[in-house]
């Protein structure tokens, strides 16, 4: 289990196989921001760009909600802002898309280990 903390509120990054007609979700009240592997519809798996700027899309929506920003209900505000986001942080750490790679794969692998409840 991965958690990211934007000011003072801590979110659980969880790694799920899809996520509604989405690449990513926040959920404000529960603290858990989900980032899919796969589109819902197709069952294509994204690809690590893909991921990657889902990523950065959630933690705007964080950001913003976290300022109290009515724009963090804003979905082109929040794409846009986190598209150039992505590519300002590329270029300023170019290894960023294997960051959160590296993020997908640990949160991953730790859900492998944690023991799923079973209905009897």
């Amino acid at each position: 289990m991965k958690i990211i903390t934007i000011g003072s509120r801590d979110y659980q990054i969880q790694i799920v196989k899809h996520v509604r007609e989405a690449l990513g979700e926040i959920f404000y009240d529960a603290g858990v921001i989900e980032l899919a592997e796969r589109c819902a519809v197709s069952g294509f798996k994204y690809s690590k760009r893909e991921r990657t700027v889902a990523f950065w899309h959630e933690i705007v929506h964080g950001v913003l909600n976290q300022m109290k920003s009515n724009k963090a209900y804003d979905e082109r505000f929040v794409t846009d802002f986190s598209e150039l986001l992505t590519t300002v942080i590329k270029q300023v750490h170019p290894h960023e898309s294997n960051m959160v790679t590296q993020l997908f794969e640990t949160v991953r692998a730790v859900r492998k280990t944690v023991p799923r409840n079973k209905s009897v």
